[in-house]
């Protein structure tokens, strides 16, 4: 810390000239200086002494002046340029220890160490230096027993000094000489070299760069002393504190002459430029040791432990395998950051990234591997048992053939029919175990019906196992082929004993096997009532046979129009009744003309498998009728009052259809006489709903409506499901008071005139005609509407469903939905 009691120093000067030029160290290239650091036996840390006084020890005083009562800053926080420099070194991946006898910034700093002596000057820093003690206000101070740097030993020194010597006006001192002497005596004494990197000091709050005399004076000494220096050797650098660190004279200092923390880092980043330009960061070497698992005869190079570089692939091999063994892989036993190439390759590449390591060669007895093959059916048992054997051992090797197989012989590393055999394993091996199916005789007959033939005909050799085709290949007439029937063997296997062609697997020996026949009864006629049949209905069906098969006969399959038989009894000689039921979503839209008796087989308890079978289509009217098919709806989109009526126009797929019972809109139904289907022939219908007084209110868009329509011409009742209709809009009760006017609309079938009657006399109002996409095609006022009705001429309107609105003065009359043919 700097003091207001200044000092001269009063020790003799001893000037540049007169140092002894055996006693300096020559100048070494920064590479060289560098590896001098790795010849240490701590060559991964570089020593760094930051010496002077108070600026070195990071003080400031917090008042901001060292003239009136300075508060200084805590010697506990106080890191000045250190702890900036610190960081920045070790970034950049210097190993850094800061020397020194004074600890400053401790509660902050990693390594707080310095030699920074606050309020001393140049005299008593070289005191310090060379005998290790000065008088500091009149106390002696003894810090070590001789010189300074035999205590604290450094590879490095930066030299901030003077503050205190320009205060007191002293800026001719002579003792940075003394300073750097005591440095070339501990380099002569160590036998180790320093490098001493020297600043133009920092000037004073308010004189910008180059401006303060005092500071100009002292830094010219500096610069004249460390030319001298370097002419005569030493290593010593001059770094420009002064005007190159950039500091600000106003707003980087604290007080007149102390940095704040911004000042200090300023300093700490021209000392890092100055020391990365003369140092590098040292080389890292690793001890990396290899060895094997204690395998007798294995080697490994390199065999004795070597350095090898940080972050360099260094290469590793097994030099010898001993015979019997196979390398493994390299196994880590000790160390971080280590990397193998390939672990498992001989030859591979390491690299060290943390530290020394230690690493493994491992080693396992040689192995070969046994692939075996089976050809046909069956397996071989191993003994012992597994697929990978060691050298030279033995694997037993036996056959075990499936049933209906049997074993022939071994092929690939051994031949030969020997079982069990022993196989020795002196390299990989592949055996192949070759199994061939048994044979069995089949004889294929039939059962004695004449003309009746079968292939393959007589005995055949097959393998086990192995699916044989047999197949009838002739059925004389008036019979019928019945099944195929095992006369003798076992473990026979018949896919479909009931078909023509088919195939049969023996598993267990010979077998003889049987076509059996039996006589064509065939279906003579299928007769189906001619009657209404509705969804849910029962339909009765008559089938008539050839020859009569007595009671004990069932429908084993058959369709009439698409619905599944089911049923069979017995009404007379050779005639049977079955029953069908008529379903929603069957074929309902069929002609009679298209009904089909598809696939009939009956199907008799006397002799297995004799079918009768039939192929019949009989003309009827069964479904004759067309379901209606409602292809669209159009509805009015307007208000309607009480004594309106409501015309909902329908498209269906053709004319003929009436209102079907369930039919309802807005819960009235048919039977109310409400509702009321207009065919207006073509397909095109009109559907009336007559709105009373009674009605309920209906909000826009809810009306609920249901049209079922149903065959009228056929009286035949097969409905669709209910259709919505949601876009109707009625409003009862929000009508506005007003007379209820009824009348009528119709059509002139004398000409193209569209007439309204009026059952009174109404005032003036309009006609308003548009299409069902809402575009206005017809308008016309009227001042008075008689009784006897408004005439409307829509000849120039193309055929189509339009929409009428009349309107009088009192209010709306009412909207009607038309349609012009």
């Amino acid at each position: 810390m700097l003091t207001c009691t200044f000092l001269s120093s009063t020790m003799s000067k001893t000037p540049a000239n007169m140092r002894l030029p055996g006693r300096l160290l020559r100048v070494v290239f920064t590479l060289v200086f560098s590896l001098l650091f790795i010849s240490r036996s701590d060559a991964q840390t570089i020593r760094i002494m930051p010496l002077g006084n108070s600026i070195t020890a990071g003080s400031m005083c917090t008042n901001g002046s060292i003239w009136t009562g300075c508060t200084p800053l805590g010697g506990n926080v106080a890191v000045g340029y250190r702890q900036r420099l610190y960081q920045l070194l070790s970034a950049a991946g210097y190993q850094i220890d800061f020397v020194g006898s004074q600890h400053f910034g401790y509660d902050l700093m990693q390594d707080p160490d310095c030699a920074g002596f606050g309020g001393h000057n140049d005299r008593q820093l070289a005191e310090i230096m060379l005998y290790g003690k000065t008088t500091y206000r009149g106390v002696t101070t003894t810090y070590t027993p001789g010189p300074y740097m035999q205590s604290y030993p450094a590879d490095v020194v930066l030299l901030h000094i003077g503050t205190n010597d320009v205060l007191a006006t002293d800026t001719q001192s002579q003792d940075v000489y003394r300073i750097l002497d005591a440095i070339d005596d501990y380099e002569e004494w160590s036998g180790q070299p320093v490098m001493v990197f020297v600043a133009r000091i920092i000037g004073q709050r308010g004189y910008p760069c180059g401006t303060h005399p005092g500071t100009q004076a002292y830094n010219a000494l500096i610069e004249d002393l460390v030319a001298a220096r370097l002419a005569a050797g030493d290593q010593i650098s001059l770094v420009d504190m002064e005007c190159g660190a950039g500091l600000d004279y106003n707003s980087d200092l604290t007080d007149e002459v102390h940095p704040n923390q911004t000042g200090y880092d300023k300093m700490a980043d021209a000392w890092f430029t100055a020391l990365s330009a003369w140092i590098s960061p040292p080389q890292k070497l690793y001890e990396l040791r290899l060895e094997t698992d204690g395998t007798v005869g294995a080697e490994v190079q390199p065999d004795t432990p070597v350095m090898v570089s940080h972050g360099e692939a260094t290469s590793i091999e097994v030099s010898q395998v001993p015979d019997g063994y196979m390398f493994v892989r390299w196994e880590l036993v000790s160390g971080e950051g280590v990397s193998i190439a390939d672990p498992e390759q001989a030859s591979t590449t390491i690299t060290l990234s943390d530290g020394d390591a230690r690493v493994r060669a491992v080693f396992s007895t040689l192995k070969h591997q046994l692939a075996v093959t089976i050809d046909g059916g069956g397996q071989v048992v191993r003994t012992p048992e597994g697929s990978s054997f060691e050298h030279n051992s033995h694997v037993q090797l036996e056959a075990i053939a499936d049933p209906g197989y049997v074993f022939t012989a071994w092929s690939g590393s051994i031949g030969g029919s020997e079982n069990p055999v022993d196989l020795l394993m002196d390299e990989d091996k592949a055996v192949t175990a070759r199994f061939s199916p048994l044979k069995y005789a089949l004889e294929l007959r039939t059962d004695g019906t004449p003309g009746a033939v079968v292939h393959p005909e007589g005995t055949i050799w097959v393998d086990h196992g192995a699916n044989q085709a047999i197949e009838v290949v002739e059925v004389p007439e008036g019979y019928l082929f019945s099944h195929w029937e095992i006369s003798q063997g076992r473990g026979v296997g018949i896919l479909d004993d009931e078909a023509l062609s088919t195939s049969v697997v023996l598993e267990s020996g010979a077998a003889t096997i049987e076509a059996h026949f039996g006589r064509d009864i065939v279906v003579s006629s299928v007769q189906i009532p001619d009657t209404v049949a509705r969804v849910g209905d029962v339909v009765e069906v008559l089938i008539e046979l050839t020859a009569d098969r007595g009671p004990d006969l069932s429908v084993l399959s058959g369709k009439v129009g698409g619905y599944e038989l089911y049923g069979l009894e017995r009404t007379g000689t050779a005639t049977y009744l079955s029953r069908l039921d008529i379903e929603e979503g069957g074929n309902e839209y069929l002609a009679s003309e298209d009904i089909p008796v598809e696939n009939l087989v009956l199907s008799g308890a006397q002799g297995k498998g004799i079918r009768y079978r039939g192929t019949i289509v009989q003309p009827n009217d069964l479904f004759d009728g067309r379901s209606p098919v409602i292809t669209g709806v159009t509805v009015p989109d307007s208000v309607f009052a009480a004594g309106d009526s409501i015309w909902l126009g329908l498209k269906a797929d053709q004319e003929g259809y009436r209102l079907a019972e369930d039919s309802h809109v807005n819960g009235i139904t048919p039977a109310t006489g409400r509702i009321l289907l207009e065919d207006l022939s073509g397909g095109d219908y009109r559907l009336i709903y007559l709105v009373s007084e009674g009605d309920a209110s209906v909000e826009p868009g809810a009306l609920e409506a249901a049209i079922v329509l149903e065959d009228a011409a056929l009286n035949r009742n097969v409905r669709l499901p209910e259709l919505p209709v949601n876009s109707l809009s009625i409003v009862l009760s929000s009508l506005p008071e007003r007379s209820m006017v009824s009348g009528r609309v119709y059509p002139n079938p004398a000409s193209e005139t569209l007439i309204f009657e009026p059952h009174k006399e109404l005032g003036s109002g309009l006609v308003q005609i548009t299409d069902l996409r809402g575009c206005r095609v017809y308008l016309e006022s009227f001042p008075q509407l008689p009784v006897t009705g408004l005439r409307i001429d829509v000849s120039g309107l193309p055929p189509g469903v339009y929409i009428l609105q009349l309107n009088y003065e009192a209010g709306p009359f009412g909207v009607y939905l038309w349609m012009k043919k």
